[in-house]
């Protein structure tokens, strides 16, 4: 029920950054970290190796702060978009990083 509820949520974009759902609720009370690099690793392990951008607003991150998904994010291949205005308390927005071959 609280995952329908998480997916059923996400794609608003006027959900306040103080409002959190039943299990992020949870998540944070119990001072776990993972739940959050898990959401957003999964998040970005879905994107198709075409996409070259992806955001991730604050209720998504809020846990481990934008330091943290930034980590996650470069352990994935993505970085801080230049291009972007940076609002950690927001969102932020993400790039792929170019491949480098090293022929």
């Amino acid at each position: 029920m609280e995952r329908a509820l998480d997916r059923a949520l996400d794609p608003f974009p006027f959900r306040p950054r103080w409002w959190v759902t039943c299990s992020e609720l949870r998540h944070e009370r119990a001072g776990d970290p993972e739940f959050y690099r898990a959401r957003i690793g999964e998040h970005l392990g879905r994107k198709k190796p075409t996409d070259s951008k992806a955001f991730f607003r604050f209720h998504t991150y809020r846990g481990i702060g934008a330091r943290g998904l930034l980590d996650v994010a470069a352990e994935h291949g993505w970085q801080l978009d230049p291009d972007k205005k940076l609002r950690p308390l927001r969102q932020v927005d993400l790039i792929r990083k170019a491949r480098q071959d090293t022929t």
